[in-house]
């Protein structure tokens, strides 16, 4: 499966999380920051794993970023566990022939403090075939 479509996919379901951050607040893979830092925003990437050949696989990593005021983690907390349900354990993404699996419930770091955001960073493992 090529990388592109897998990257599309989880994407897609990012963005139609129900009361998330939007468009307007993601940033993809390495694309530079066009985002208004005085919000909360992401940035979202795909890192494949090379394996065997039989499959893809790898995780999907999704950085929150808080404003320097935020430095209550409720509101940071409160998103990823939206993001980490949204993404749930066996979520099955159909793309064409190919399946995507979430392969287990999605991993986060505690909100930590990066100059003056507090960030949180959540990894998402998958497998497709």
């Amino acid at each position: 499966m090529e990388q592109e479509i897998i990257k599309q996919a989880f994407n897609k379901r990012l963005l139609d999380l129900p009361d998330g951050l939007g468009l307007q607040h993601t940033v993809f893979d390495n694309d530079p920051l066009k985002v208004d830092v005085k919000f909360p925003y992401q940035r979202a990437s795909l890192h494949p794993i090379v394996i065997e050949n039989y499959r893809d696989m790898g995780f999907y990593q999704i950085s929150l970023s808080y404003p320097g005021d935020y430095y209550d983690s409720t509101e940071v907390e409160m998103m990823a566990k939206k993001i980490k349900d949204h993404f749930y354990r066996g979520f099955i993404f159909i793309e064409g022939n190919d399946k995507i699996i979430i392969e287990r419930h999605p991993d986060s770091s505690r909100p930590y403090k990066n100059n003056k955001r507090l960030d949180m960073t959540i990894r998402i493992r998958y497998y497709c075939f």
